[in-house]
């Protein structure tokens, strides 16, 4: 394995050494949410915080991971492909943000899935509505 890094530009070597780690810490953590493990012991960079809206926290564990692994892997894919390396990192920089945005979408659309949308009864007290029946004059139209 050192043989490998060994060769290679420091810049693309400091991509791999972000990108391994955080590849992996990425499956052990996916792993460990999908086994119910710690989905609530988000560790957040900034304390003081509520944790009851822990997903959507700027600087969190979890956000750091998305960026590195943004980071980290468009510099490897893209290293020999794109000549100037100060426009590489800035990219890698960018498609880092672009993955925690992504983060925040899908969560926020998974989020979405626990609406309560059920029709409440008491709600609908007193209130004005659009009849398409036909209400007998003896009924009050309960």
């Amino acid at each position: 394995m050192t043989e490998f890094f060994e060769g290679l530009d420091p810049l693309l070597k400091t991509y791999w050494y972000i990108a391994l780690p955080t590849s992996i810490f990425f499956l052990l953590q996916t792993i460990m949410t999908f086994m119910g493990v710690g989905g609530d012991a988000e560790l957040d960079i900034v304390e003081g915080h509520d944790s009851g809206d822990a997903p959507f926290e700027l600087f969190s564990l979890r956000n750091l991971i998305n960026f590195l692994l943004g980071f980290s892997w468009t510099g490897i894919s893209l290293y020999n492909t794109i000549e100037n390396k100060t426009f590489l990192i800035i990219l890698s920089v960018v498609i880092g943000v672009i993955f925690i945005g992504l983060f925040f979408f899908i969560i926020k659309q998974i989020l979405k899935l626990g609406e309560d949308n059920s029709f409440k009864f008491e709600q609908t007290i007193n209130q004005t509505a659009t009849v398409y029946l036909t209400i007998p004059e003896s009924k009050s139209g309960v």
